[in-house]
């Protein structure tokens, strides 16, 4: 059923011409295939304990999971030289660890913003006020400009509390969507280059 499903996406963080063929497998997860050569999967300072992904891996993964919907899941085939195939769980160790870190970042920047946006709430409020005491109680010329003050407050508040935020969720969701992929090893003899799928 899924076999012959492809799905077309064009990946608006990168270039606008760049776009993303993915197939169904079996299970409806949409497939990402990527090559690399003996020693590209991890980055130079990567150690024994602490295991680093190539940045190039990481870079593509991060704009094929922003290509896909929010319901879509997604299968990652990794082509490499056969030693790499004992070293399956440590990849994906890997994987897991970095998009980890990834998303309690996006949960920090995500608090960083509701905590501002209570902020910027409170200051709209606050020259709201005054706006509306000059205006009723004081000839002032002045009630204009805090009128103005106030409406930016209060957008920086929707801003923060919605638009921002919102990025970020969606963020957090493209990593997720690694995080849960199932991830295969695949053996291949000759050399391959790490590039984007697509045309």
């Amino acid at each position: 059923m899924f076999g012959n499903t492809k799905k077309k996406i064009t990946n608006h963080q990168m270039s606008r011409s760049q776009k993303f063929i993915f197939e169904q497998d079996e299970n409806g997860d949409y497939i990402y295939e990527i090559g690399v050569e003996a020693g590209q999967i991890y980055s130079s300072l990567t150690t024994e304990k602490n295991k680093i992904l190539n940045p190039e891996i990481v870079e593509n993964l991060d704009n094929v999971a922003k290509c896909l919907g929010l319901k879509d899941s997604l299968a990652i085939r990794i082509y490499s030289p056969k030693e790499h195939i004992a070293d399956a769980e440590n990849i994906k160790s890997a994987l897991n660890n970095h998009y980890s870190r990834q998303i309690a970042k996006v949960n920090w920047e995500i608090g960083r913003y509701m905590r501002q946006a209570f902020f910027t709430l409170l200051a709209g409020i606050l020259f709201f006020s005054m706006y509306v005491l000059l205006k009723t109680y004081f000839n002032s010329n002045w009630w204009e400009i805090i009128d103005i003050v106030s409406w930016v407050f209060l957008w920086e508040t929707v801003d923060l509390s919605f638009i921002a935020r919102n990025t970020k969720r969606l963020e957090q969701v493209s990593y997720k969507k690694i995080i849960n992929a199932k991830i295969s090893i695949i053996p291949t003899e000759k050399k391959t280059k790490i590039k984007p799928q697509g045309v």
